[in-house]
């Protein structure tokens, strides 16, 4: 697995303006309602493409599992060109500049998204330094990730990308890319890959967070966890379990709680609740 992704030659990143996110996390509605749930969370960098401008709005749901209540104007805005629309509030988001989606493709090679065109189906992540990620989830066992800003143009291959969050922890703009992977038949899951943005998409962790694996006769081996930033890093918890395959019946079960620190020098160290779950 390369540690750092390749870099192209230096040249000037071409911006244009678009609306970012600058909330940790904000509603996406469906229909501009009152009692609206929230089918999309937005978080923050996300680039969103602006389609109309709407009526103010007061809101009250949940975001991420956190009560959240919003008020003020609303706007229509989508992810991709191929996205149907979806409404925010305007206070979670600005204008910012990002890299146009034209270059970001050509620096991927112009992946195609099931048969659409990458520019109608690349997804685009602003970082707090103004650097843009840009992807799409290309249905191919690997996908480009591309990085664009003031250090240079890096661009590496994701097993089974399909999506990135961005976060500042110390001086670092960290990416957490979810890798989606099927290596041997019984053997499925997904993982989430932190890079850091600022230093070349240089990877410093890949932390299981979904696992099913069958290969073994009699019992099925399992991980389901969840993750959420943290002002130090990266937190995992739920659970792996090892189950009789005959009976349905649980054999073992060990409880997950892992932090992955980032320290000011740019290194994952991860730090367990459990001391039993050291891998």
């Amino acid at each position: 697995m390369p540690l750092m992704g390749a870099c192209k030659p230096a040249v000037e990143v071409p911006l244009e303006q678009a609306l970012v996110v600058t909330a940790e996390a904000g509603p996406g509605l469906r229909k501009p309602g009152m009692h609206e749930y929230s089918d999309w969370t937005i978080h923050r960098g996300d680039v969103l493409e602006r389609r109309s401008d709407h009526k103010d709005l007061s809101w009250v749901g949940k975001v991420d599992g956190e009560s959240t209540t919003r008020q003020g104007p609303t706007l229509k805005v989508g992810r991709i060109p191929l996205d149907n629309s979806f409404w925010v509030f305007a206070s979670d988001v600005r204008e910012s500049s990002v890299a146009q989606e034209q270059f970001l493709c050509e620096s991927m090679g112009n992946p195609t998204w099931f048969g659409a065109k990458c520019e109608q189906s690349i997804v685009r992540r602003r970082t707090a330094e103004g650097a843009t990620a840009g992807f799409i989830t290309c249905g191919e066992p690997t996908c480009p990730l591309v990085l664009a800003g003031k250090q240079g143009v890096f661009v590496t291959q994701i097993e089974g990308l399909s999506d990135v969050r961005v976060a500042r922890i110390h001086r670092w703009d960290v990416l957490v890319v979810t890798s989606q992977w099927s290596r041997e038949e019984g053997h499925t899951g997904h993982d989430a890959i932190l890079m850091l943005a600022n230093a070349g998409l240089r990877r410093i962790a890949v932390v299981p967070i979904v696992e099913a694996d069958t290969r073994r006769p009699g019992r099925i081996h399992s991980q389901i966890a969840t993750w959420s930033l943290t002002p130090m890093g990266f937190r995992v918890t739920g659970e792996r379990a090892v189950v009789d395959r005959a009976s349905g019946k649980r054999i073992q079960t060990t409880p997950i709680d892992d932090t992955w620190y980032i320290t000011p020098g740019g290194v994952a160290k991860r730090y367990s609740a459990h001391q039993s779950n050291d891998r």
